[in-house]
């Protein structure tokens, strides 16, 4: 490996280390453990789904959230759903209509343009 290479890996590790994103623990370079008294919540608030692994047994009652337990991450969270709202129609134009516009739209500045300076 080039000596700027390896400069490079320890300017980023030491970035991210300085952006509290990762720590060094006894098992190396990771991302730092969950504290012993919190754990990940996971809720419907406001028919939008709610998770936050930074919260306590207490907190999440208060929202009546589902308490996962003590160190737990909200990727273990299950998918919450919000209700289905009504669905929107929204006109479009497909590939061909597109053409046929564009087409239309061509001919228009052709004549226009032909028109002006034939005057």
């Amino acid at each position: 490996m080039h000596i700027k290479s390896i400069i490079m890996i320890a300017l980023l590790i030491s970035f991210f280390i300085s952006l509290g994103i990762y720590e060094l623990n006894a098992g190396g370079i990771g991302p730092p453990p969950p504290p012993e008294d919190e754990g990940a919540c996971c809720a419907v608030i406001d028919n939008e789904p709610f998770c936050n692994d930074t919260i306590t047994v207490e907190e999440c009652n208060e929202v009546s959230g589902n308490f996962l337990g003590n160190g737990t991450t909200c990727d273990q969270c299950p998918v919450i759903e919000p209700p289905a709202g009504p669905t929107v129609i929204i006109p479009t134009l497909s590939q061909w209509g597109m053409l046929i516009m564009s087409l239309i739209f061509g001919s228009f500045a052709v004549f226009f343009m032909r028109k002006r300076t034939e005057s």
